[in-house]
């Protein structure tokens, strides 16, 4: 004997779903946009170290560092850390350290074009080896707050 019911999903079954879904999201969407932030960084500290390894092999050259802003593209350094300024993640620029020459020392600094959720203005290397960020306007060399 055969009858004739219907299969299918119930209408309290869909909404277990749902809600299943909706906090499954909830609690990865905050998780996935750190990470998104964490690639941002690391392509702004990556850019720096890479712009600072550029200085030095200008100073090998030329005894001098060469200071690097909003320069164009034919730039001895490069001022952006992505592959292409429109995409980059930051702006870098190169300046003398603070009291020095530029033929004595160089700091590179790599500015966010994002948001960046622990309020990091900008990373810095400079020739002597000394690294950190400014948060707030404070300038700290604290790695694990910024590298």
């Amino acid at each position: 004997m055969q009858t004739n019911q219907a299969r299918g999903f119930t209408l309290i079954e869909v909404m277990i779903t749902v809600a299943i879904v909706a906090i499954l999201a909830a609690v990865a969407y905050p998780s996935y946009l750190e990470q998104i932030v964490k690639g941002k960084r690391s392509e702004c500290r990556s850019g720096a170290l890479q712009t600072m390894q550029q200085e030095e092999r200008y100073f090998g050259q030329y005894n001098t560092y060469i200071t690097a802003s909003a320069a164009p593209a034919s730039a001895k350094v490069k001022n952006f850390s992505g592959d292409n300024a429109a995409s980059s993640a930051c702006t870098i620029s190169a300046a003398a350290c603070t009291g020095q020459t530029v033929a004595q020392c160089i700091e590179v600094r790599s500015t966010p074009k994002y948001s960046d959720p622990k309020g990091i203005e900008y990373l810095y290397v400079d020739s002597n080896g000394a690294r950190g960020c400014s948060i707030g306007g404070t300038r700290t060399t604290t790695e694990k707050a910024c590298w």
